[in-house]
């Protein structure tokens, strides 16, 4: 069937392909669902001030998340649903800034 060690590796790194872009796709499926308001997001930051370090802009608002996946970020008026919430009293937010 396989005609050396190599063909058995090919499988076995097209399996593991497969299975991320799987899990990929259900994840970016989700992350989606929640930014068109037909699930709620797992968390949500209220009340913080977000930086963007790409223009040195700051503004007030919220963060969504989904699956431990910033999932958007939203104005401070904007009704998000959630299964939990957070109030980060107006605290800095540097999202992707460790990244």
């Amino acid at each position: 069937m396989f005609q050396d060690l190599n063909d058995l590796a090919v499988i076995k790194h097209c399996t593991v392909i497969g299975n991320f872009l799987d899990l990929w796709y259900f994840q970016c499926k989700e992350l989606a669902e929640a930014m068109l308001g037909s699930r709620p997001f797992d968390l949500v930051i209220r009340n913080v001030q977000i930086v963007n370090v790409f223009s040195a802009s700051i503004v007030s608002g919220s963060i969504g998340i989904v699956n431990g996946h910033i999932a958007g970020f939203f104005g401070p008026e904007e009704a998000l649903d959630s299964r939990r919430s957070i109030d980060g009293g107006n605290a800095y937010a540097l999202p992707g800034f460790v990244d």
